[in-house]
Order: C-alpha cells, then sequence, then structure tokens
C-alpha cells in the first residue's frame, strides 16, 4: 500500500517537473522567435533606410531625364499657344474698336438710319453739290409759274432762308422784271467753295 502510494507520488511529481521544462522550453522558443522577428524587422528597416536615399536619387535623376527630354518641346509648344492667343485676342480687340455702331430710329413704322453726332451728316461734296441744285431750280423761273417754282424750292431752305431769298429778290427788282417784261430766267454755275464745315449751332 505505501509503495503505490509513493508511485502515484512519485509520478504525479515527474508529471509536473516535465510539464513545468516543457512550458519553459516553449516560452524559451516564443522568446526566441520574437527575438528572430525583431532581428528581422530591424534588418528590413535599416535596409530601407540605407535604400531610401538612393530611391531619391534615381527618382530625381528619372524626373531631370524627363524634364531635359521633353521640358524644351512642352515649352515650346506653351510659347506658340500663348502667342496664338495674344494674336487672336488683339484681333478682335482691333475689329471691336473698327466696327462702326449704327444707330437706327423709327418713324411711323419706317426705318431709319441715324447719323452719330460726332460725325459730319454729308460730305463737302454731297454739300456742294445740293447747293449748286438749289440754286439752279430757285432762279431758273419763267413768268408763267415763277412763284409755283419758288414754291416748289422753298423745302431746300431753312424758313429764315427761305423768307432772306425771297426778300433778295425782291430788293434786286428780278421778280418785278420776270412779271412785267415777260422773262425767262436760266441760270449756269460753275463748280463752288465750301467756305466752311463743321458744327452748327453746336449740333
Amino acid at each position: 500500500m505505501y509503495t503505490s502510494l509513493f508511485i502515484n507520488d512519485l509520478r504525479d511529481f515527474l508529471t509536473q517537473t516535465f510539464e513545468k521544462r516543457n512550458s519553459m522550453k516553449t516560452q524559451n522558443g516564443e522568446n526566441i522567435m520574437d527575438q528572430t522577428d525583431s532581428d528581422q524587422n530591424s534588418v528590413v528597416d535599416d535596409d530601407s533606410n540605407a535604400l531610401a536615399p538612393a530611391l531619391a536619387e534615381e527618382s530625381n535623376r528619372t524626373v531631370q531625364e524627363i524634364v531635359s527630354k521633353h521640358g524644351l518641346k512642352v515649352i515650346l509648344i506653351q510659347t506658340l499657344i500663348i502667342l496664338v492667343a495674344i494674336i487672336i485676342i488683339g484681333l478682335q480687340g482691333y475689329w471691336l474698336h473698327q466696327k462702326k455702331t449704327k444707330y437706327i430710329a423709327t418713324n411711323g413704322g419706317m426705318i431709319t438710319e441715324v447719323h452719330p453726332t460726332d460725325e459730319p451728316a454729308y460730305t463737302a461734296e454731297e454739300v456742294m453739290d445740293f447747293a449748286n441744285r438749289t440754286m439752279i431750280k430757285s432762279l431758273s423761273l419763267n413768268f408763267v409759274n415763277y412763284e409755283n417754282q419758288l414754291t416748289s424750292v422753298r423745302g431746300d431752305f431753312s424758313a429764315e432762308g427761305y423768307v432772306s431769298f425771297r426778300k433778295a429778290l425782291s430788293d434786286s427788282g428780278l421778280l418785278k422784271d420776270i412779271s412785267e417784261k415777260r422773262l425767262n430766267v436760266k441760270l449756269s454755275t460753275t463748280p463752288g467753295t465750301l467756305i466752311t464745315e463743321g458744327l452748327i449751332r453746336g449740333t
């Protein structure tokens, strides 16, 4: 009986000792593995730190090669695009500056172009031609209907101008001679000269 108890105690002791030993081995193995992994990670980190400058230098060299190879071409293309844009903008500005503004007015449903106040309404040639035609019509009179002829040209004069013109004809005695002497008057003219031009009464 005592022998059986001793054997059981010895067996329990050996079992516990074996388990402790295995536990210690396991812990040591894990510590060794952890240390190995740490060493490997440290080696990897060291390698990465050592390769970083080389990788950066290689990247910079690649960028420099690309710039040196294509940079001049890109700069030339950009310069050409900028020059074309400047030319287009300049042409548009010139065209807008040269384009004349047209002023349109309506009168009784009719559309009429109005001349700007800062530009002459008529050219010098048009003014002289108008004056020449008006003089010929006004002084080409006959004793039969000279009154009708004078009335027909009234629209070519201003109100004051027509009154002054009729007074000059009467004062000169021309109308009296035409009526009493039964005359037909025909006027011939030569090209006139424009004395002055510009604004009339500020308009």
